[in-house]
């Protein structure tokens, strides 16, 4: 959760209890056949090579907790450049992989909620002398907390799981993470939501 004060402008990260992703959207191929998949190319869509890098393989690490094999698509096609049709079909042969998983970001939303401050007394400890009037003046302190804006982060994730030899869509899903605390902490908490979807699924070993 991050809080913006109203007072002075001032931004600040307010720890959560842990980033949260859930799997919000889902549909397996009832046709498919070939799982569930052993040997996966990981194939992360992004604009910043050192994201794709990273996410890849975060994702493939998260997948071999099963019995399944992953490897980022990075390791085999590390240019910044879109990848073309002829390259993932080499790759997928050449790699013996039987499936791919291609992920990409859909959107990421802010939401707004004006917090109105508040005003309240809290009584004090205070020694006993000064006679009665100042002691009774002094036992209450006044308490003033400004109103500020708080905003929710929502990051959306595709996630689509293709059979390498068919080239058939198997599985697609859409994840939703809410209020990471950074980059690294929001790919952590999604790779392990999808890993576990899709093993529960079956998709993946």
């Amino acid at each position: 959760m991050v809080r913006l004060s109203t007072s002075g402008f001032v931004l600040s990260l307010v720890a959560a209890c842990g980033t949260t992703t859930r799997v919000v959207e889902s549909w397996q191929n009832p046709a498919a056949d070939g799982g569930p998949f052993g040997r996966i190319l990981v194939i992360a869509v992004s604009e910043s090579n050192q994201d794709r890098r990273l996410f890849e393989a975060q994702l493939a690490d998260a997948l071999a907790l099963g019995e399944a094999e992953a490897e980022p698509s990075s390791l085999r096609l590390p240019q910044s450049e879109q990848l073309s049709r002829a390259e993932i079909v080499d790759t997928v042969k050449d790699g013996r992989f039987d499936a791919v998983v291609v992920t990409r970001l859909i959107a990421v939303d802010g939401d707004e909620t004006y917090v109105p401050g508040n005003t309240y007394v809290r009584p004090t400890m205070i020694a006993y002398y000064g006679g009665l009037y100042a002691y009774y003046s002094t036992t209450y302190t006044v308490i003033h907390e400004p109103p500020y804006l708080e905003t929710s982060v929502r990051v959306r994730l595709e996630i689509n799981v293709y059979s390498a030899a068919t080239a058939d869509l198997v599985w697609s899903g859409a994840s939703e993470t809410l209020d990471p605390k950074s980059k690294h902490d929001a790919i952590s908490s999604i790779v392990k939501a999808i890993a576990r979807q899709l093993r529960e699924r079956s998709v993946v070993k």
